[in-house]
C-alpha cells in the first residue's frame, strides 16, 4: 500500500480528487485527519444539548458538509448562535471524549489544566461560531497547540496499520493542511498532490486561520490546477497516478 496525500485550501477540490482515485482504485482507503475531530465535536454538541440553545440540529453528516435530510451541501460556515460559554463547554466535552475514546493524553508539564486553558482561549473571543470554526479550534488551537502536535498524525498511522494490505493500492489522506502533517507524509515517501483553484470561489470568505494559510509544493510534488470541469479534473488526476 502506498501513501498518497491531497493538499489544498477549502473548496479547492481535495475530496473530489480523492473520490476520483477511489473510483479508479476501489480497494484504496480514504482517510481524513479531521475524522476524529468531527466525531468528538458531534458527540460533544449533542451530549451538551447545544441544539436547544442554538436552535440548530447537528449530526455527523453536517460536520462532513452534508445535509442528511436533503443530501445537499451543508454550509459549514453558517453562523451557529451559541455563547462563548457554551463553546467552552463544547470544547471541554470534546477533549474529554478524545481522552476517553481515542487516547489523547495531556502533557504532565502543563502549568494549568486544559479546561482552564480552553476557558482563557475562548472566553473573550469575538468571532462567530460555526462548524468549520469548531473544527479549527478543537483540531489546531487546542489539541495541536496545547496538547499534542502529532496526535492527529498518530490517529492516521493507527488507521493505516489497521487497514494495511497488499491488495490495497493507496491509503489516501484527503485533508493535509499543516506543515507538520505534510512533512510526515514526505518522510513516509508519500505521493503529494496539490489541488489549486483560483477562480474566485473563496474570495468572498476570508479565513485567516493557520489551517487555511496554504502550503508550498516542492519540486517532487504533483500540482493540479482545478480550473475546468469535473471531467477535466478527473482526466488530470488519472494522468498522474
Amino acid at each position: 500500500m502506498k501513501f498518497l496525500c491531497v493538499v489544498g485550501k477549502k473548496r479547492s477540490g481535495k475530496d473530489t480528487v480523492a473520490d476520483f482515485i477511489i473510483a479508479e482504485h476501489p480497494l484504496s482507503t480514504k482517510y481524513a485527519l479531521a475524522a476524529p475531530i468531527k466525531e468528538a465535536l458531534n458527540y460533544a454538541y449533542n451530549c451538551k444539548n447545544l441544539h436547544q440553545k442554538s436552535g440548530v440540529e447537528l449530526t455527523r453528516e453536517h460536520f462532513d458538509g452534508t445535509d442528511p435530510l436533503t443530501g445537499l451541501d451543508y454550509d459549514r460556515e453558517k453562523p451557529i448562535n451559541i455563547s462563548n460559554s457554551d463553546a467552552i463547554d463544547l470544547m471541554q466535552a470534546a477533549v474529554k471524549y478524545l481522552e476517553q475514546i481515542i487516547g489523547l493524553k495531556q502533557k504532565r508539564t502543563l502549568s494549568s489544566s486544559i479546561n482552564s486553558q480552553i476557558d482563557t482561549l475562548l472566553w473573550k473571543t469575538s468571532d462567530f461560531w460555526c462548524v468549520r470554526r469548531f473544527m479549527q479550534v478543537l483540531g489546531t488551537d487546542i489539541v495541536v497547540n496545547m496538547i499534542d502536535t502529532q496526535f492527529w498524525n498518530r490517529c492516521m498511522l493507527n488507521e493505516f496499520l489497521d487497514s494495511d494490505s497488499k491488495d490495497t493500492p493507496y491509503f489516501i489522506i484527503s485533508d493535509i493542511r499543516q506543515e507538520h502533517e505534510i512533512q510526515l507524509m514526505r518522510d513516509l515517501g508519500a505521493t503529494v498532490i496539490f489541488v489549486e483553484r483560483e477562480d474566485g470561489i473563496n474570495k468572498n470568505r476570508i479565513d485567516d486561520h493557520i489551517t487555511e494559510a496554504g502550503l508550498v509544493p516542492q519540486s517532487s510534488d504533483i500540482v493540479i490546477k482545478n480550473c475546468g470541469s469535473l471531467g477535466d479534473l478527473k482526466q488530470k488526476i488519472l494522468e498522474v497516478i
